[in-house]
């Protein structure tokens, strides 16, 4: 049971007065960890023997640190009833950069914490965001950071529950209850999108940039593929996913998969975005759409490389192109967007690409509901157009949505050379798609 002065505490956390931006307000407080580990880093000699002098000679430990989120886990070790807690923050006293003193003392927090509260569990997960946030793809610490995240999340909502309740015996106004139960709505759909992702592999993979660029097609699929799962499934790895798009911008071009993987993320990422829309909050809005339009625009430059495809490339690219493309259809108008023609003839593409492979699962499902949807539009009465003043909000969200959905792209006769019309090749963003014998 919290105390009265616990139970404020953490009402005072960021994500929990805003939880629909729970992940952009923790953010904040993982880059104050990163920043506190670079001022360690610059202020330490990079020779060793030096290093160690100074480490020797370094000032007491603030006693400030057990009551804030600190680099060295001070204040999990100080709130912790696990004793090996004050161990490992210790040896991070003396060497903050240890990065593998830090994973251990995570890891045995979560194993042994099943007791701890909302706050211990927070700070091991921010440590743990410490370490596998970074320039270098490290599969253990992804796995970890998911773990951390998942039970912190689970313990966030119970709290948050618990809080709703001990409102309504309080009485609280009406205000504040409406917002803390539109809080529980949203971190109850986060979490169900935001699953522990295990990896295959027993043995820790660690890359960066260099190394993902060289992987063939093949270890994409084996490498990349669960990569790209355990960062989708962490919102705030921002270092991570830099490093991930820009290999895959970079090989799309050359590795037919690298596209899909580049347009599902982006879809990931707008699934997340989109749930924070349902309390109200504009930005999420245009954020969805924003990865909505990138993950359309990923897809859509992959097809062409369909022609000379594999079963196993053909498969997941159609079956993206198809769930990006529904989407679009169900949420865009919702978001304060509006869906061309153009956009209903990739939906007719993507039905018909859809039966190339129609006896895998799962996809007769998603081609009837591409068909629906057509169906529907199609037998859809025309609306007489609106023409009433706009208030601030519409045009707000007119204004968010990007120009690849508004279908303000240039004419045709822009698309076309000085050649004859014979030799010119057709273009997946021109109006008219490719046919499907070209795939």
């Amino acid at each position: 049971m919290l105390s009265d002065e616990e139970r404020q505490e953490l009402r005072e956390l960021p994500e929990v007065r805003e939880t629909h931006k729970l992940f952009d307000k923790m953010r904040i407080d993982l880059e104050k960890l990163h920043g506190q580990l670079s001022s360690y880093k610059k202020s330490v000699p990079s020779n060793q023997f030096l290093r160690q002098v100074v480490q020797r000679k370094r000032e007491p430990v603030d006693p400030n640190n057990v009551k804030k989120l600190e680099m060295t886990g001070a204040r999990l070790a100080a709130t912790s009833t696990i004793q090996s807690m004050k161990k490992f923050s210790g040896s991070l006293e003396a060497d903050p950069s240890n990065s593998k003193v830090r994973i251990e003392m995570v890891s045995d927090f979560l194993r042994k914490g099943a007791h701890e509260g909302v706050l211990q569990y927070r700070d091991a997960f921010m440590l743990s965001m410490m370490e596998a946030d970074d320039m270098i793809l490290n599969t253990e610490k992804l796995r970890l950071a998911m773990k951390a995240q998942k039970i912190y999340l689970g313990h966030l909502l119970f709290f948050l529950q618990d809080d709703l309740h001990i409102q309504k015996q309080d009485k609280e106004s009406k205000a504040d209850f409406i917002a803390l139960a539109n809080h529980i709505k949203y971190l109850k759909e986060v979490i169900k999108i935001l699953p522990y992702h295990n990896f295959d592999t027993k043995e820790s993979i660690e890359m960066d940039k260099k190394k993902l660029l060289k992987l063939n097609r093949a270890q994409h699929e084996e490498i990349l593929s669960p990569i790209l799962e355990g960062i989708s499934a962490l919102p705030m790895a921002s270092k991570n996913k830099s490093v991930l798009v820009e290999v895959l911008e970079e090989t799309k071009k050359s590795i037919p998969l690298s596209g899909y993987y580049l347009s599902r993320f982006y879809r990931r990422t707008a699934q997340i975005n989109l749930i924070g829309t349902m309390t109200g909050d504009k930005e999420q809005a245009k954020t969805t759409v924003e990865n909505l339009s990138k993950s359309m625009r990923a897809i859509m430059e992959t097809l062409p490389m369909m022609k000379k495809a594999t079963r196993k490339d053909l498969s997941p690219t159609v079956r993206e192109f198809a769930l990006i493309c529904l989407m679009v259809y169900q949420y865009l108008p919702k978001l304060g967007g509006s869906l061309n023609s153009d956009h209903f003839k990739r939906m007719e593409h993507a039905e018909k690409l859809l039966t190339r492979i129609h006896d895998e699962r799962g996809v007769s499902t998603l081609q009837q509901q591409l068909h629906n949807a057509i169906e529907y539009v199609k037998t859809k009465p025309i609306q007489a157009p609106d023409r009433g003043r706009k208030s601030r909000e519409e045009r707000e969200a007119a204004e968010a949505v990007p120009t690849f959905f508004k279908g303000d792209v240039p004419e045709e006769r822009d698309f076309k050379s000085n050649k004859d019309e014979k030799e010119v090749q057709s273009n997946i963003f021109s109006r008219n798609l490719p046919k499907d014998k070209e795939f």
